[in-house]
């Protein structure tokens, strides 16, 4: 193929989707495929996969882990309940959890789950770190299945101002002989199975470069056995969010976090405030006067008083809308029952009168 064949691709390929979320995507489909119900991200970032993830109704359990706290932070108020949660909770549970470490060190916080996703992670990798990666993830985790992505370098000849790596951060980008020799190796070692796959097709007539991103997915072939080893290091959790319905009239928030008031102590009347505003909604809902154990509710407080006072008053409202037009239609009712008396009445009247005439 002569180079200004190949010059003309580097100036018109474009991924529609974006080639990010073909990657979402991607795991998404698999997600609904298999069902797992504990799924765990490691490099989660800005969280933009645990979104869209926790809307998967098989899910249960959520982790994200991250070398970056800061990134994590300035989004996991994505992961937050929503005021449809309030006002309709969900009957299944789903538990959120965000963790600060590196892929490089054993917790067993990351153990027990079905589904391991490494989406754009492991170009990211220090050479030292990257030997330590199949050890921790296939052998101390050892999940069910493990989903793995990154760059394919023989399709950057095609891509746009990309000399040498996509990203600044990248430490290698492998072709995909390097990739598959790597991926069936360490499927050997930890007795795993492997498939390989992508996303991005390269345009027609360059077939031979491959995806844009290659992705191997990891089956592992025998159930897990033996101790868990023990944490080199523990990870610092700095997120986790509760969102569930125990009972019809049982809605949980948990938070942990100190982002809006700092480690100092959270000021009474935001706590006072709050948890009136949840139980006034709570009593309004179920139409009882019971005592505060039937709602329980620990806050998180990286957002401030006024988001929650988002979160809730659609509840509320619709609550106050709901009994107004309960007590409506109550006096409406009373209304016509009276007109109907009163008429009945009357008609009698009318022939008593009559007789005594």
């Amino acid at each position: 193929m002569d180079k200004n064949y190949k010059e003309e691709f580097t100036q018109i390929i474009k991924f529609e989707p974006p080639l990010y979320k073909q990657r979402y995507q991607f795991v998404k489909d698999l997600v609904e495929k298999y069902k797992p119900k504990k799924v765990a991200d490691l490099g989660c970032a800005d969280c933009s996969l645990l979104w869209m993830l926790k809307f998967c109704s098989c899910i249960e359990v959520l982790a994200g882990l991250d070398i970056c706290a800061n990134v994590m932070k300035e989004k996991m108020h994505t992961l937050s309940p929503l005021p449809v949660d309030y006002l309709q909770p969900s009957e299944r549970s789903l538990t959120v959890t965000l963790h600060h470490g590196s892929v490089a060190h054993k917790d067993p916080c990351m153990l027990g789950f079905d589904l391991v996703t490494c989406i754009e992670l492991i170009e990211h990798l220090e050479e030292s770190e990257l030997k330590k990666f199949p050890e921790v993830v296939f052998g101390f985790m050892a999940p069910s299945i493990v989903v793995i992505s990154t760059p394919n370098s023989e399709f950057n000849s095609l891509l746009p101002r990309v000399m040498s790596y996509r990203h600044p951060d990248h430490k290698f980008e492998w072709s995909q002989a390097e990739f598959q020799s790597w991926a069936l190796e360490t499927a050997r070692c930890y007795d795993y199975s492997v498939e390989f796959t992508g996303v991005g097709h390269p345009p027609t007539g360059m077939e031979k470069v491959g995806f844009c991103t290659q992705i191997g997915v990891f089956f592992r072939k025998y159930p897990q056995t033996g101790e868990s080893v023990q944490s080199e290091k523990p990870m610092e959790a700095v997120y986790k969010t509760v969102s569930r319905r125990e009972k019809k009239e049982h809605l949980v928030v948990q938070g942990d976090t100190e982002e809006c008031w700092g480690k100092s102590p959270k000021p009474d009347w935001y706590k006072t405030t709050a948890q009136q505003l949840h139980f006034l909604n709570y009593r309004l809902r179920n139409n009882e006067a019971k005592g505060s154990s039937m709602y329980s509710m620990n806050f998180p407080s990286y957002l401030p008083l006024r988001c929650y006072l988002l979160h809730l008053l659609p509840s509320c409202i619709m609550s106050l809308l709901s009994k107004y037009l309960q007590v409506l239609s109550l006096v409406q009712s009373h209304i016509t029952l009276l007109l109907f008396v009163g008429v009945f009445l009357q008609m009698n009247i009318s022939k008593s009168s009559e007789t005594c005439e």
